[in-house]
């Protein structure tokens, strides 16, 4: 029975991020989960309840309103009162009811223990800064996961049936017209994320850009409006997530620069990683200590070193970008699919039940 949960049921995702926001693990989930299931992705809360149709068959988008201010402070009666009562008016929307609560945010349901048992219920902690009533959230869920080991570790404290799910990877194919990046520079450096995140390191990105004049770097994502312009950088906005690959792999250096010195315990991986390796395409990247030894990805030991480790792959590209290392790097990436990860997951939550 276990080996097809996830085959036609109701499933609820609970998301820190909007269906709108570039697509990352929880919408990857989502949209597996929806070829055989039919899957409810729960937005942050806002000023509406409503439900509304995705462009993907079986997944709709839910908005709701927020929780009473302060919740957390309040006794734990009233605290399941409220929760309950919201999730009911949750689940009347869908005209169903869930068999699954799938939670990447333990702000929202923060105490699983209200939920019928006939549901199961998963924490899926995929940022280590996710404090917001993390024990709570943990020792009342069937099982939790964690995407690298030290956030498995403070799951464990709080209940044993937490595992190790490293994130996946979502590979859309496009019809979309081949892509011609912007630029006179014969090579393209490439970042795609929230160019607003709190973990970029901007002053060694910047001093980078500074440094390679001859170098085009181009920016995909949201946020950055506060950033230098110069006549070699280029900001081209959010690509919808089936476009991606096709920017990815018209690039020859892809960049993760993130200030791992100041957020060592949040930097220890990112979903970014497996995109990129999925294009084929040469990655430098500062530390980051899940691929630490992994020859597919070029990585700076420390953030100075950074610099000397651009030049060396600018230098030689026809080394790093060769067809063999591409290849690698894409076949590491294909397997890593989120369809992977959901078989591995049926598996850990089999074992779970039936120990």
């Amino acid at each position: 029975m276990i080996k097809s949960f996830f085959t036609n049921k109701n499933i609820l995702i609970v998301s820190p991020e909007n269906w709108n926001h570039l697509f990352v693990s929880k919408h990857h989930y989502a949209i597996e989960l929806s070829k055989h299931n039919k899957v409810f992705f729960l937005n942050p809360p806002s000023g509406k309840f409503s439900i509304t149709e995705s462009k993907y068959r079986n997944l709709w988008v839910i908005d709701y309103t927020p929780f009473l201010k302060g919740l957390r402070f309040f006794p734990k009666f009233v605290q399941l009162y409220f929760m309950r009562n919201k999730f009911e008016r949750i689940q009347t929307l869908t005209s169903g009811q869930f068999d699954c609560v799938w939670s990447f945010d333990n702000s929202v349901f923060f105490d699983f223990s209200f939920f019928p048992k006939r549901i199961l219920k998963i924490s899926h902690i995929v940022d280590y800064s996710q404090n917001f009533q993390f024990a709570q959230t943990a020792s009342t869920a069937d099982i939790c996961f964690g995407v690298s080991q030290n956030i498995v570790d403070r799951l464990l404290k709080s209940n044993q049936n937490s595992f190790l799910v490293p994130h996946g990877v979502s590979i859309e194919k496009s019809d979309f017209p081949t892509v011609k990046l912007p630029g006179k520079n014969s090579i393209k450096a490439m970042y795609a994320g929230n160019l607003d995140s709190r973990y970029l390191d901007r002053s060694v990105l910047f001093e980078l850009i500074n440094k390679h004049p001859y170098v085009d770097f181009i920016f995909l994502g949201s946020g950055g409006s506060d950033w230098p312009r110069n006549e070699h950088t280029f900001f081209l906005g959010v690509i919808a997530h089936e476009h991606l690959q096709n920017f990815l792999q018209q690039a020859d250096v892809l960049l993760l620069i993130y200030d791992v010195e100041k957020y060592p315990n949040q930097l220890t991986n990112a979903h970014k990683i497996l995109e990129y390796l999925a294009s084929g395409k040469v990655i430098v990247s500062t530390f980051i200590s899940d691929y630490s030894g992994n020859p597919l990805v070029e990585m700076a030991i420390n953030q100075r070193d950074l610099s000397i480790l651009f030049n060396r792959i600018v230098s030689d590209l026809p080394v790093y970008n060769s067809l063999e290392r591409q290849k690698a790097r894409m076949e590491y990436a294909g397997s890593n699919s989120y369809s992977d990860r959901l078989v591995a997951i049926e598996q850990l939550i089999r074992s779970v039940t039936t120990s």
